[in-house]
Parts: C-alpha cells; sequence; structure tokens
C-alpha cells in the first residue's frame, strides 16, 4: 500500500481533504458512480483489500471462525485479527454498514419470494 509522505500537512488542509473525500463518496448519485471513483482512486489491489476487510468485519459480526474466513477470502489470520481489533475498539463504520447491506440483502429477498 501507498506511504503517506513524511512532509506533514496542515491539520485544518487535512481536515479539509478528508471532509472533501467523504462529501465525493456522499454526492455520488448512483452505486456506478461510486464504483467509478473508487477504481479511479484506488489500485486494483487496493480495492480487492478494502472489499476483503468489510466482507472479514461482516463474517466476525456474524461470528464466523478465523480459520474459515481465513479459507474462504485467503487472508492471513493476521489482517482478520487486524479487523477484529478495530471491531472490538470501535467499528462503528463497519456494523452500520453490515446492517445496512443486511436490510438490503432481506429487501432483494423478500422481492425474489415474490416473484
Amino acid at each position: 500500500m501507498a506511504k503517506l509522505s513524511k512532509l506533514g500537512l496542515d491539520p485544518k488542509d487535512f481536515g479539509l481533504y478528508v471532509n472533501n473525500l467523504g462529501a465525493a463518496f456522499a454526492l455520488m448519485d448512483s452505486k456506478d458512480d461510486i464504483q467509478l471513483l473508487f477504481k479511479d482512486m484506488f489500485t486494483h489491489t487496493e480495492y480487492k483489500m478494502f472489499a476483503k476487510r468489510l466482507e472479514i468485519a461482516r463474517r466476525l459480526l456474524e461470528a464466523q471462525k478465523y480459520d474459515q474466513i481465513s479459507e474462504e477470502l485467503h487472508v492471513t489470520q493476521g489482517t482478520i485479527a487486524q479487523v477484529s481489533n478495530i471491531l472490538a475498539q470501535k467499528g462503528n463504520g463497519y456494523r452500520k454498514a453490515h446492517d445496512k447491506l443486511n436490510r438490503l440483502d432481506r429487501s432483494r429477498q423478500r422481492k425474489i419470494i415474490k416473484k
């Protein structure tokens, strides 16, 4: 993964950059637009890495075992432990994303059953 420059940024400027990043994603009109932005901003490896981290978090929240996650996602126990530590310390973003994705999955299932 890319390394952050050792030359520091003014905290006020950095705060603006972080806010702009969040706003850029929030202002996208569709999932396709968000994916385009992701693909422009991140390398293919980073894109996969972020997707796997989210999936690791979701599986941990569903109480799946490390061994199963490692085998199915082809990630190390250390990577799983890093995500687990985030969930233990805070992880509110992962939890919110997991809850919203679960609601979306349930909605899709209801639509399939109605058909």
